[in-house]
């Protein structure tokens, strides 16, 4: 048992160091999506609905992208008859155009008072020669006819992990010499207080993991070209927060998400479309990550990550569990034990996630009991079978008489008389 132990406490220094290091993070983050997908879609907590330009809407306008900012004007004004909440503004105005167009776009977002705008913030590394590189940081935001009625302008930012994928984004920056909030952060701000929600702990994070709630198509979406007709129903927007943006694949990047998209929605099957393919299942526009992640913030659920301690506890537990298993079990009931002490970890790493939306990290555990019980097996296969036979004939007691080799020597009769002598 104590050669049981020992292989324990070693395997849980190697994985332990792995863990550290951030060697298991890939293993760890794929396993994370796969939780999404085994929980499924969930419904939208926050009343929040899209209005997005599509393709449908690039064909009925009829026009290239950029749009007049006096079509982006009436449909501010459409929106803002129903009294929504919030209204966010996700795609860029910090190029000025015509200045009519301008002011008319600026009247109206002043009229419907509840707008936040985005503004880009851009960090550009030059180096001349052998000197030490120049960090020159820049914001780009809306031009001042457009901003001044405005209530608030924010940040758009993604913080991609190593594998490219958008699990988290930051919700305060510290840029060109001030501190500044997003564009989801704004628009929290402006509607937790009417929704009772101003106490979200999740909004005082810098930095929230997104808590998905589905793939594309989760969250309401009208046309920008219906809302602009006024071809929506009276009352659509009340009470909601509204998000415009892109959505068009011509115009929004897709970016990389957590969750997979699926034949089935809460029960009902979507619509397939073109550009929605199982090869991007994962993709989702910018506009539709804002969705989430300000979901995320009103419903005060970010995904929330069990401490490095509590990891590093269950890996050597599951190191020396493993080990002793394979130490005073039979091979096969070894296994069965292995996969049933995962296989329960896993449920139940899945039932907190869905219940409590905490990530239990199972990487690092599953590899020490594997590692532990494999470990142990293998020694024990190497002392019976390989080294324990070798160690077997090495002490071997010698025959009688003190010769190892029981054939007489060469020319030497059997008799003991002298080769080719005669008596």
């Amino acid at each position: 048992m104590i050669r049981a132990l020992l292989i324990g406490i070693a395997v849980g220094i190697c994985v332990t160091a792995a863990h550290l290091v951030g060697l298991l993070e890939p293993l760890e983050w794929r396993a994370l999506d796969l939780r999404f997908d085994a929980r499924g879609p969930t419904p939208p907590k926050a009343p929040i609905v899209l209005v997005i330009v599509d393709d449908d809407s690039l064909a009925a306008t009829g026009r290239p992208w950029p749009w007049p900012r006096s079509q982006h004007a009436r449909l501010l004004d459409q929106i803002a008859t129903d009294n929504p909440l919030a209204i966010g503004v996700e795609f860029p105005l910090a190029e000025k155009t015509q200045d009519g167009e301008d002011r008319l776009l600026g009247a109206a977002i002043a009229r419907a008072s509840r707008v936040v705008l985005r503004e880009t913030l851009r960090t550009f590394v030059s180096r001349a020669g052998v000197g030490p590189a120049h960090r020159r940081e820049i914001v780009e935001s809306p031009i001042p006819a457009v901003r001044a009625g405005a209530a608030s302008v924010g940040f758009v930012e993604w913080t991609p992990d190593a594998d490219g994928v958008v699990r988290s984004s930051a919700l305060a920056r510290h840029h060109a010499g001030e501190a500044r909030l997003s564009f989801v952060q704004r628009i929290f701000d402006l509607a937790a207080r009417p929704l009772g929600v101003e106490n979200s702990r999740t909004a005082h994070y810098a930095e929230v993991r997104i808590n998905y709630r589905g793939p594309r198509g989760t969250f309401p979406a009208y046309a920008y070209h219906q809302v602009y007709r006024g071809e929506i129903p009276p009352g659509t927007f009340a009470g909601r927060i509204v998000l415009v943006g892109l959505d068009a694949p011509s115009l929004a990047e897709r970016i990389p998400t957590p969750v997979a998209g699926s034949g089935r929605v809460f029960g009902w099957e979507r619509t397939k479309r073109p550009d929605r393919a199982e090869g991007d299942a994962r993709l989702m526009s910018a506009l539709e990550i804002q969705a989430n992640l300000l979901d995320t913030l009103l419903a005060d659920d970010g995904v929330r990550r069990a401490s490095r301690r509590t990891t590093v506890a269950v890996l050597w537990l599951f190191s020396i569990a493993g080990a002793a298993m394979a130490r005073c079990l039979r091979p096969w009931l070894t296994a069965a034990g292995v996969g049933a002490l995962c296989g329960g970890y896993l449920a139940l790493a899945q039932f907190v996630f869905t219940r409590c939306t905490v990530w239990i990290e199972v990487t690092p555990a599953l590899l020490a009991m594997l590692l532990g019980a494999g470990t142990m097996l293998l020694m024990d296969w190497l002392r019976r079978f390989g080294l324990g036979r070798d160690a077997s004939r090495s002490s071997a007691p010698p025959p009688l008489g003190g010769d190892t080799d029981a054939s007489p020597p060469p020319n030497r009769p059997s008799g003991g008389a002298p080769a080719g002598g005669a008596a």
